[in-house]
């Protein structure tokens, strides 16, 4: 089985905070969508984007949690979470053009999403960059693990002294000698 390699320490702790942050910015998506559907006692399109979004960003959070090991699995992550951040500054922009939510909902109610989801774009912004970082730093790890040479070294068979019956016969005598 072959040895797990992590990237820098300390990148990867910033990762999984951010990861553990987005899966609660899902959450508050989901749930702002359902707030906004009761609301407005009705289901438009911002409240299915909203509620499919904050799926999205759950699912891609997870991903990335899993697949914090891996190369390629954190390119994959990186390539879904730009997706997904594209279309919540794209849901963001529209809510902030579309007048009409703001009398749907109220003002200050539309004032405190529109907020919300500019903050939840700048934290995704922020989780791409960091992803992109840590998935550099795997890769820099697999290189010096793959090239490492102390690691060949430990990995040689361990190598036992020839033993014939002159070293044998000689090292009595010395030892012989020692004793007088």
């Amino acid at each position: 089985m072959e040895e797990r390699v992590q990237g820098n320490k300390c990148i990867l702790c910033m990762f999984r905070f951010v990861n553990l942050f987005l899966i609660v910015i899902g959450l508050g998506v989901i749930a702002a969508g359902i707030y906004v559907c009761i609301d407005d006692s009705s289901f438009n399109w911002y409240n299915g984007s909203f509620i499919g979004l904050g799926l999205g960003i759950i699912i891609v959070s997870i991903i990335g949690h899993k697949s914090r090991f891996s190369q390629g699995g954190m390119t994959f992550y990186c390539l879904l979470l730009l997706l997904t951040t594209l279309a919540m500054v794209g849901i963001t922009i529209g809510i902030i053009v579309y007048s009409d939510f703001s009398n749907s909902i109220g003002e200050s109610n539309a004032n405190a999403v529109r907020y919300s989801l500019v903050g939840a774009c700048a934290v995704m912004i922020g989780a791409f960059v960091l992803g992109l970082w840590y998935r550099n730093s795997i890769k820099w790890a697999n290189f010096y693990n793959d090239h490492d040479p102390k690691r060949k070294l430990i990995n040689m068979p361990e190598v036992t002294p020839k033993t014939d019956k002159r070293r044998e016969e000689m090292n009595s005598k010395y030892a012989q000698l020692r004793n007088k």
